[in-house]
């Protein structure tokens, strides 16, 4: 409506007006243009914000599932462990079980004891039952002694 005047006043000779209208209809652009500006700076930084809080939310969500999924992989990792240790007491006692079943209850005769043995054989068959005797009586005493040691 007022570029119609501006231009109508051109046509008639009002160059005045035509110049005080076009000053307006500048005016009013730099205006509009001002407050559209204006308005796009305001969408913006509402954009701007929501997205910052959406990131925002999204971090906080991330935390949240990285925390649990630690925590879960600490409990997990807790029974594992407890597991393995557990496994590895079993398989300990086990082990122990099969040493002490493969030990000898009793140790290897002595090389000496052997010999006397022996030799208590050779005068039993002799029959020199007395020298048998003693003989066998020190057998008895270095069993023992062997034995005790054994322990």
């Amino acid at each position: 409506m007022l570029t119609e005047f501006m231009e109508s006043a051109a046509e008639e000779n009002q160059f005045l007006e035509a110049e005080s209208a076009r000053q307006k209809i500048d005016s009013l652009k730099e205006t509009l243009n001002s407050q559209k500006a204006s308005e796009l700076k305001g969408k913006h930084n509402n954009e701007q914000e929501d997205i910052e809080k959406a990131h925002e939310e999204e971090i906080n969500q991330f935390e949240t599932f990285w925390n649990e999924k630690m925590g879960e992989f600490s409990e997990e990792s807790r029974q594992m462990v407890e597991e393995m240790n557990e496994r590895q007491r079993e398989e300990m006692s086990l082990y122990r079980q099969e040493l002490e079943g493969g030990l000898p209850a009793k140790a290897k005769d002595s090389n000496r004891l052997l010999d006397m043995k022996s030799q208590r054989e050779q005068l039993s068959r002799q029959k020199a039952y007395i020298d048998a005797h003693l003989v066998h009586q020190e057998i008895e005493k270095m069993e023992q002694m062997e034995q005790e040691a054994f322990e």
